[in-house]
């Protein structure tokens, strides 16, 4: 291999290279400047939940096998629900003010 032959396959790699860079560049300047829809409020399928989070009533999230669900009451604060069995009796749903803050 002589050194002749290696400075025109380096340019060349090194060219390719910098054309990848330049559109992925381009890609993602198109992604950003392109509008999204939701901005004004509605749903988003791009998001992970696809609605304001000021919107939704509860959420249920998985763990370790167990299944925590939180919810809101009717002014609107979050408390821990819990999973229920069936075999309960009444219970109250009363948030905790530093837990709501918390959550």
């Amino acid at each position: 291999m002589s050194a002749g032959g290696l400075r025109p396959r380096l340019v060349t790699v090194w060219l390719a290279l910098a054309a990848l860079v330049g559109a992925i560049v381009a890609l993602e300047h198109a992604d950003l400047v392109r509008p999204r829809p939701g901005g004004d409020g509605n749903a988003d399928p791009h998001l992970l939940l696809p609605v304001p989070v000021d919107r939704l009533g509860a959420i249920e999230v998985a763990h370790a096998g167990r299944l925590h669900r939180f919810e809101r009451d009717r002014t609107g604060a979050w408390f821990y629900h819990g999973v229920h069995t069936g075999s309960e009796g009444v219970h109250a749903h009363t948030p905790d003010p530093a837990l709501a803050a918390r959550i």
